[in-house]
């Protein structure tokens, strides 16, 4: 490295490839294309400007005779003084008035209302959308299969048979007839002609013309024993055959359990009814012989509760097959 002195006045340019080291160096203007070190203090006398690519640091205080102007963000790591050196209290701000900056106590400032903004024109509504075009229909669809046939339903419990009708009405008596015979002592007898058809009071028990009459001084019985009045049997607590030869109808109060049993003497195309009562205890059963048939094979459970009441109503199938039904509780 070469040293010397470098005297302003003599000297107009210094160029130097190597290390340079001399003391002071005043001139009107210098150019380095490279870095430029300084040990000491580098003073700036009446600078107007400072152009600097990177950070400026000042070590110190930065002191600003005139006004400062930021151009971007500016950062304090430090404190800020205002006007007049003064560092202000924790949570004072920063208040101008005109001339100075002084930290004051926000609560003791009154601030200038801001003016109102002006309310923004209210925007355009936007055109309806245009209606999308109708989808075209879906393909029908398939037809189900038909369902299959329900089963056939239960045949219905056949009907009560209807309570017999109330005899007709007598007929107007015929022409007297011309007299018959006289028949043996004790009975009476008609001739079976065409003109002796009218039966007339005769002595005696019997009449005898195209159908027997038996007269017992209570009951009328013509041949198929037709019979009108209700016999009446009384209490029953154990077993009782109706005698059918005798009536049609008849009747009688339950004291205990019963069996009506095969009834006696029965005709064909014979029909009647028997009316059976509980006593006033009730709860008694009846049970029947095998000539007594019902619907679906099975006997009715009679009504059951005190002085209940139950009617049978049979037609004589046969002698040996006497079809019944019911009618329970009935009052």
């Amino acid at each position: 490295m070469t040293r010397a002195r470098v005297l302003a006045g003599f000297v107009t340019t210094i160029n130097a490839t190597n290390d340079l080291s001399v003391g002071i160096v005043t001139a009107s203007s210098a150019n380095f294309s490279g870095n430029v070190t300084i040990a000491g203090e580098l003073t700036y006398e009446d600078v107007t400007n400072i152009d600097s690519i990177g950070i400026i640091t000042a070590r110190s205080d930065l002191s600003v005779g005139g006004d400062a102007t930021f151009t971007g963000a500016a950062q304090f790591n430090g404190c800020i003084k205002d006007a007049g050196g003064s560092l202000g209290t924790s949570g004072y701000v920063l208040k101008s008035d005109g001339a100075d900056i002084d930290w004051v106590d926000p609560t003791t400032v009154n601030g200038l209302q801001g003016i109102q903004g002006i309310q923004g024109i209210q925007g355009i509504q936007g055109i309806q959308g245009i209606q999308g075009t109708t989808g075209t229909q879906g393909i029908q669809g398939i037809t189900g299969a038909q369902g299959a046939q329900g089963a056939q339903g239960t045949q219905g419990i056949q009907g009560i048979q209807g309570i017999q009708g109330i005899q007709g009405i007598t007929g107007t008596q015929g022409i007297l007839g011309t007299q018959g015979t006289t028949g043996a002592t004790g009975s009476a007898s008609l001739t079976n002609v065409s003109d002796n058809r009218i039966m007339t009071a005769v002595s005696g028990t019997t009449l005898n013309a195209e159908a027997n009459l038996t007269f017992n001084g209570t009951a009328l019985a013509l041949t198929g024993k037709a019979y009108s009045n209700i016999s009446s049997q009384g209490n029953k607590s154990a077993s009782w055959a109706p005698n059918l030869g005798s009536y049609n109808n008849f009747s009688f109060t339950m004291t205990g359990n019963h069996t009506l049993n095969n009834p006696s003497s029965p005709t064909e195309g014979q029909s009647g009814a028997i009316f059976i009562a509980q006593d006033g205890t009730g709860g008694r059963t009846l049970a029947f012989g095998s000539y007594w048939s019902f619907a679906d094979g099975t006997a009715p459970t009679i009504a059951a509760g005190a002085s209940a009441k139950t009617a049978l109503f049979y037609v004589v199938r046969t002698t040996t097959d006497i079809v019944v039904t019911s009618v329970l509780n009935y009052s």
